[in-house]
């Protein structure tokens, strides 16, 4: 579990910084916070009693799942062409990550 937190943050701080440049350069201001629902929900997570489970199923499934969708949408129809190009570099590493919540799913009881 600690190897997929760690795989979580690497890959997904790599994400953000390369999103943060791209929107530099789109002229895009970026939210410096998570939106109030998101991290009550982390919270959430935080407190639950077992957490291995929740954060991998809220987390690793839901999350991902959702987030796969809407880059796939991304990489097919974004009208800029950067964009475009970050979603679909970016897909593969969500498809990973939400592939690996589903073994950790398995494992865990």
């Amino acid at each position: 579990m600690k190897s997929y937190g760690a795989m979580l943050v690497k890959d997904h701080t790599a994400a953000n910084e390369e999103l943060k440049s791209l929107a530099s350069t789109k002229g895009v201001a970026l939210p410096t916070a998570l939106p109030t629902d998101k991290q009550a929900r982390l919270d959430k997570i935080g407190r639950a009693s077992n957490f291995d489970k929740e954060f991998v199923k809220e987390v690793g499934l839901d999350d991902h799942k959702k987030d796969i969708s809407l880059f796939e949408k991304a990489s097919k129809n974004a009208d800029d062409a950067d964009v475009k190009a970050f979603a679909t570099k970016t897909l593969p590493v969500l498809k990973a990550h939400r592939e690996h919540a589903d073994g950790l799913r398995k494992s865990i009881k």
